[in-house]
């Protein structure tokens, strides 16, 4: 028989065969809900699919492995010696390439690492938000794609609606079409003679 083995500074609890073998025992009441069998945990009470019963029945086991330096159970040596080395040990192998910050697990690394990927890399001309890939860029331009489907063939501005595409084309034309009422001035938006209107009147009521 394979001798079992013990982690450093680890205390043994293994629990005896027959005590483990009577926690493990399937249940006896079986329930039946939906086409699917559950069965009722003697322990705690909890109805659980008879699939997943072994995997259940192994929580309710005893600890078999404490750590020496916190005290904390485990109920193998594996993820005792992973706890050992997330927790207690100095030794942290992976180093970040871009800051040196080094963590002792590579998951936490990668997480860190994540967080100096260039961020304006991928930027939406519309609104200037920025995407972190060049997918997310593309769902992100629905939004003003939807909102102003009226877009100007010569420099690719869009527009809500076609009276603002309309009034946009004169700025390429150089057509001044609008002119003032009070000023006389003419404007190639329409709103510039409206803002000119308004300058008029201020200049009227205030004299």
């Amino acid at each position: 028989m394979r001798k079992r083995q013990i982690p450093k500074g680890a205390t043994d609890a293994e629990t005896g065969p027959s005590e483990a073998a009577e926690v493990i025992e399937k249940p006896k009441i079986v329930v039946v809900e939906n086409g699917k069998r559950y069965g009722v945990c003697g322990a705690c009470g909890k109805r659980v699919p008879t699939g997943s019963w072994a995997r259940h029945a192994r929580s309710h086991l005893p600890a078999r492995l404490r750590c020496g330096t916190c005290g904390r159970a485990f109920r193998d040596a594996a993820n005792l010696r992973r706890h050992a080395r997330a927790t207690h040990s100095r030794l942290r192998p992976h180093a970040c390439p871009h800051c040196g910050r080094a963590f002792s697990r590579a998951q936490h690394l990668r997480d860190h690492v994540a967080a100096h990927a260039p961020r304006r890399e991928h930027v939406c001309d519309a609104c200037g938000r920025a995407a972190r890939s060049a997918a997310a860029l593309r769902m992100h331009r629905r939004v003003h794609d939807e909102r102003r489907r009226h877009r100007c063939a010569r420099c690719g501005a869009a527009f809500k609606r076609a009276g603002q595409l309309a009034a946009h084309a004169s700025v390429h034309s150089g057509a001044r079409e609008h002119v003032c009422a009070c000023a006389g001035t003419s404007a190639s938006p329409p709103r510039s003679a409206t803002c000119f209107q308004l300058v008029d009147d201020a200049k009227t009521t205030y004299k």
